[in-house]
């Protein structure tokens, strides 16, 4: 669709559009069937407005607002909760149509404030939103249930789109498949001759003690070590015993999309399509993609094993919060001012749209950042060290390691590391 900025009206949407929006929500990453959007649309409450930007019959834009009637504070609020503009219509005014148009309707209602919520991803769509005068809010708490039912369609999917699952016991690693794994995966390099003993046992151990169940792929024996070794690298001085809230590991060929639903203290309830790469439920098993996993063992600052199974540490401790049960002698008060602050830290620098020196994703709750920091921590422990001393000394007292003494000097000459580049 292409149109000049002149060419087009707001109006209130009719059941007969839910076609045009069920492909307008696609386009934002929300797909769904003209009849889910009808059906939708016919249980929306008074408070709520759906409008259109039109040109004609065709359908430019779509926003959707709530009228809010908190019980603590006086007068109303509005909640935007969806707003796209069709690929072929963006950039000539529609999306700000649509705000001024919604803002209008709000402040005739008698709201104080319109306020809506954007991915960390959505940079342009940040823009737009300041530009229209909207100020930005750092913090956001949101906490997802997923039903029995959603578990039971989720596991549903994965073997409709990969067929059945295989086991590792018949395909276990031999001495020469744990001897290749440790030479071949990078973040392994540097340990002394007993600390790689230890790991191979522990990694031997793992496997042992925990179903790998296969669905859609079949990892050889060397894959299979160095999946395990990698998984037991955090738990090199801390042992197995720290791995108990968990037995079974499902590996999936790539990440899969499911749709997540959040339901915020208003009452209002937001829907959206999520790539999984890795799973990690409380008393669940630990699900990971294969095709992101190949990526994994370099000094990049990435590992997804590693990153689920600190979700996994995190949760012996109850819920998923960043703090899990710490070993003998670590100061509860010490860790929780360190992550705490640099987690705050990083908040701030995304609300002043700073690039920041280890993955967004670590802002988005306490868990992601333990999780993230894990990651750099074992993957890239010298641009930890250096953005985030105290959490880096935090973490170096709990798995009793300091992978920093094992970067290469090679990539330090080659500058790949060098602290002053860091940031």
């Amino acid at each position: 669709m292409k149109m000049d900025s002149e060419e087009w009206q707001i109006r209130l949407a009719a059941q007969a559009d839910a076609d045009a929006m069920a492909q307008l929500f696609g386009q934002l990453g929300y797909p769904a069937s003209t009849a889910e959007v009808g059906e939708r649309g016919g249980r929306l409450d008074p408070a709520t407005e759906v409008l259109l930007a039109c040109h004609g019959t065709d359908v430019a834009g779509v926003l959707v607002w709530h009228r809010l009637r908190p019980l603590h504070v006086a007068p109303d609020w509005g909640l935007i909760s969806a707003l796209v503009v069709d690929e072929g219509a963006r950039g000539v005014g529609v999306g700000a149509a649509l705000l001024a148009a919604a803002e209008a309707s709000a402040l005739a209602q008698g709201c104080s404030q319109l306020e809506l919520s954007s991915s960390l991803k959505r940079e342009e769509a940040h823009r737009f939103y300041l530009a229209q005068g909207y100020l930005e809010r750092p913090k956001r708490f949101v906490k997802l249930f997923l039903s029995a039912r959603g578990v039971c369609v989720f596991w549903s999917r994965l073997w409709s789109l990969f067929g059945g699952a295989s086991r590792q016991e018949e395909n276990a690693p031999g001495a020469l498949e744990w001897q290749q794994a440790l030479a071949a995966v990078p973040i392994l390099q540097g340990f002394t001759r007993s600390d790689q003993l230890r790991l191979v046992a522990l990694a031997q151990q793992f496997l042992a003690r925990k179903t790998l169940t296969q669905i859609g792929v079949e990892l050889t024996p060397r894959q299979q070590a160095v999946l395990a070794l990698q998984a037991v690298l955090p738990i090199l001085h801390l042992g197995l015993d720290w791995y108990r809230g968990f037995h079974e590991i499902i590996l999936i060929p790539e990440p899969v999309t499911r749709r997540q639903e959040v339901q915020d203290e208003f009452g209002l309830v937001s829907e959206w399509e999520e790539e999984n790469a890795g799973e990690s439920w409380p008393q669940g098993p630990l699900v990971l993609a294969w095709s992101e996993l190949q990526q994994d063992g370099d000094w990049d600052g990435f590992n997804l094993v590693i990153h689920e199974l600190a979700h996994k540490l995190d949760m012996l401790g109850g819920e998923a919060d960043g703090a899990p049960p710490l070993p003998a002698g670590m100061e509860p008060r010490q860790w929780t001012q360190a992550l705490q602050g640099a987690f705050d830290a990083m908040n701030a620098q995304l609300a002043r749209d700073e690039v920041t020196a280890i993955d967004p994703y670590a802002a988005e709750h306490p868990a992601e950042f333990f999780a993230v920091c894990c990651e750099s921590f074992f993957t890239d422990p010298l641009r930890l060290q250096q953005v985030y001393p105290a959490v880096y000394r935090q973490l170096s007292q709990f798995f009793s390691q300091d992978p920093a003494l094992r970067f290469p000097a090679t990539r330090l000459l080659a500058g790949e590391a060098q602290t002053g580049s860091l940031v």
